[in-house]
């Protein structure tokens, strides 16, 4: 995988891919995946001791696009107290993604 950054870097890229990873700033990870009817959502990888694969916010979250998901995802971090997302990684593939995703799962 390689990281979402808004210059060039090595091992960086600068164009979203359709297959988001985002780790937050309570070391979980999340995933931001199609949910039908034309919109997208992040799933947590661990929000609690036990409790892994759960949504990030309510249907308020949810956008047409991935970016859209994260763009909704900082707007509501501003106004509640919630988990911010540190970075955002770009997987070449679903397989990489969720991979990647389970990895930061710790029970």
């Amino acid at each position: 995988m390689k990281q979402f950054i808004n210059k060039e870097q090595e091992e960086t890229t600068t164009e979203l891919t359709d297959f988001i990873g985002l780790k937050l700033d309570d070391d979980s990870r999340a995933i931001i995946v199609y949910i039908g009817d034309g919109r997208y959502h992040a799933i947590n990888s661990e929000i609690g001791i036990g409790v892994t694969n759960v949504a990030l916010g309510d249907s308020a979250i949810n956008g047409k696009s991935p970016e859209e998901v994260i763009q909704k995802w900082k707007q509501h971090c501003k106004q509640m107290s919630c988990t911010k997302i540190v970075s955002i990684w770009c997987a070449n593939s679903y397989k990489e993604l969720v991979t990647w995703f389970a990895e930061g799962i710790k029970d």
